[in-house]
């Protein structure tokens, strides 16, 4: 490790507030599972999937919250949705999903853990993604903090340079899909809550990136069947705080991202290109943050 600048540890203030506000939705999702108990049938479900954007050709990176899902739409599981999704994008798209090996800071993270096994490093974003990764002709990026596995027409390309990169630069498969058009959609969630796009926009723009990234660098390696990569990764800072309400309230506002709920399960996407570009703008502005 090359330690260039010690970051200061998140204050017991801020901790608290995490304390407080982790009680806070567990409490607000108890009461929520027992008072709405609103279902979708799985051929409503598949039209709002339509509508979303899932459709033939279509290259989709997607946020989703099994939970929310099952609840939602009754019998529906992983397996089968990753089947439905395939189907609704056909062989002529994409479906790329985040499998992070971590939850929490990157940064706590690369100072526990020196090694990431592309094949055998489970995703800790949830058990629709772990599945996913695991599935025939599903292929994952290398990058050992954020890879991302993808299935279709324009994998290999999308992920193939990502270790040759940062984990939100240029060489991300998310901002490469801006080459198909592609869109970021949540089942479940919203984009805000998953960060991925956002931090993309971070880390493009030199302001934002002067704020929110490290100095500290941390060596890793990347273990991919016989081969062995060193990677050297900068993380996120653990002492900035990030809310994005600011630009996501304008981006909503403009119809750059789009949430709607149908019977209580979230829909959300946005179109990587024009997020990106908008985004820039709210940076220059002063406008990206709250």
């Amino acid at each position: 490790m090359k330690l260039l600048v010690k970051h200061l540890p998140p204050s017991p203030l801020d901790i608290e507030y995490k304390k407080i506000k982790r009680k806070a939705h567990l409490w607000l999702r108890r009461m929520d599972y027992a008072l709405d108990r609103r279902t979708l049938s799985l051929t409503e479900f598949v039209a709002q999937l339509k509508e979303l954007g899932f459709t033939h050709g279509a290259t989709i990176y997607l946020h989703s919250s099994m939970d929310q899902i099952s609840r939602r739409v009754p019998g529906l599981d992983p397996l089968r949705l990753i089947d439905l999704l395939k189907e609704l994008v056909g062989e002529e798209g994409t479906l790329l999903a985040p499998t992070f090996p971590f939850r929490g800071l990157q940064y706590q993270y690369v100072q526990r853990q020196r090694v990431f096994n592309v094949q055998l490093t489970p995703s800790q974003e949830g058990l629709f993604t772990e599945l996913f990764r695991r599935t025939k002709g599903v292929i994952r990026s290398l990058h050992p903090t954020h890879p991302i596995a993808a299935w279709g027409k324009h994998s290999e390309e999308l992920l193939a340079e990502h270790h040759l990169g940062t984990a939100f630069g240029k060489r991300c498969p998310v901002y490469k899909m801006q080459k198909y058009q592609g869109l970021v959609a949540g089942l479940g969630v919203v984009p805000k809550e998953c960060f991925t796009l956002y931090h993309v926009a971070e880390e493009l723009h030199p302001t934002t990136h002067a704020m929110q990234y490290a100095t500290d660098a941390f060596e890793m390696t990347i273990i991919s069947g016989d081969e062995k990569i060193p990677y050297q990764v900068i993380p996120l800072r653990p002492d900035r705080v990030r809310r994005y309400d600011r630009a996501d309230g304008i981006l909503r506002k403009e119809g750059i991202v789009r949430y709607y709920r149908v019977r209580g399960l979230r829909f959300s996407a946005t179109p990587v290109g024009r997020f990106l570009h908008r985004a820039r703008e709210l940076i220059d502005a002063d406008m990206f943050y709250s």
